[in-house]
């Protein structure tokens, strides 16, 4: 019977219906998740629970990532077969990434799982998802994922969690960045999804250095812009109060406004003056190159071949820690860059 740790840190998973009808924590809800597992499939597993946090990932602070990373980095020392992390869907696409950079070199699967729907109610997939977790554990490929059913699917996909992108409004489905999820689950059973942009099991097996950073090397004084139509970007004027950086997220084909005013060009151009480093992300080589984007690369650092979740968590990272952007937007953690298709 194989050992797994259960980390509960609140988010919807984590949740109930109050008597106002808001959905708020639940200090209860994990053990009903264990619970549930154990009714439907019985004792192919034990499992080894804790609560360091409770809170609606919506409002989750560096104090809290700093105490998860804290938990999680204990409980990898035990004598598990893999851990399981509960969490909000809201920031899931952070947290993910940013635990797959810091535990690029975890030798035990870990799986995040959460949920759209609090567990008592029947529309909740946080059941499906820890099951699937809890099966994908068994595979024995170590790093970080991500088990989720998206609605009105009947299988869940496993994700890496280096790749996960943000959760979609409306449906909160969750994607991964290449458009291809490592695997999925259904009927009780793994499915590796043979592509070329997903890694092997050999590949997940072979051991990773190291990133050498920790959650405490965060950088919360940074500004994120993303590009939309008509932005007078010159209104990010960096007079009141000057961030560490800028994390620009571009459009899908890696460009944004270089027409008008106060275009996204000479915004950075400001940035330059005011010796605030920018970030471009996401930028395929490969790809297509728009004029509009060429005068970009002379302005700030690009980021490659990642999702723009991932490329934001490298910054903040780098930033805190003092070092280079270069030494980060060029390496591949866990499989984060993916080359675009032929």
């Amino acid at each position: 019977m194989k050992k797994i740790c259960v980390i509960y840190t609140g988010g919807t998973i984590g949740s109930a219906y109050r008597g106002d009808g808001c959905v708020g924590t639940d200090g209860g809800a994990g053990g009903a998740l264990t619970a549930m597992y154990k009714e439907k499939y019985g004792t192919e597993a034990e499992f080894d629970e804790c609560r360091p946090l409770d809170v609606l990932s919506e409002n989750m602070q560096k104090n809290d990532l700093v105490c998860l990373a804290d938990c999680l980095r204990e409980k990898l020392r035990g004598e598990y077969a893999g851990v399981v992390v509960t969490h909000g869907t809201d920031t899931l696409s952070f947290t993910a990434p940013l635990f797959a950079l810091l535990f690029c070199d975890a030798r035990l699967p870990v799986v995040f799982v959460s949920a759209l729907y609090p567990l008592a109610d029947e529309r909740s997939n946080g059941p499906d998802n820890f099951a699937a977790a809890v099966d994908f554990i068994g595979e024995g490929l170590p790093g970080v994922f991500v088990a989720f059913r998206n609605a009105g699917e009947s299988f869940a996909r496993i994700h890496l969690a280096s790749r996960l992108s943000d959760c979609a409004p409306v449906t909160g489905d969750f994607s991964s960045f290449g458009g291809v999820p490592f695997g999925v689950w259904s009927d009780g059973k793994f499915k590796y999804l043979a592509d070329p942009v997903n890694p092997t099991a050999d590949e997940l097996r072979a051991e990773r250095a190291p990133c050498g950073l920790t959650a405490q090397d965060l950088c919360t004084d940074i500004l994120t812009v993303k590009a939309h139509s008509l932005t007078d970007y010159s209104l990010y004027g960096l007079s009141a109060k000057k961030p560490r950086a800028v994390v620009l997220e571009l459009y899908h084909s890696g460009t944004i406004c270089t027409a008008g005013g106060g275009n996204a060009a000479n915004f950075l151009r400001l940035c330059r003056e005011k010796g605030v480093p920018a970030v471009l992300s996401p930028v395929l080589r490969g790809g297509n190159v728009y004029e509009s984007a060429t005068e970009l690369a002379a302005l700030a650092e690009i980021f490659y071949d990642e999702s723009f979740q991932m490329s934001r968590v490298k910054a903040m990272l780098a930033l805190g820690a003092g070092m280079p952007l270069k030494d980060v937007s060029e390496r591949n953690f866990f499989f984060e860059k993916v080359a675009p298709r032929a």
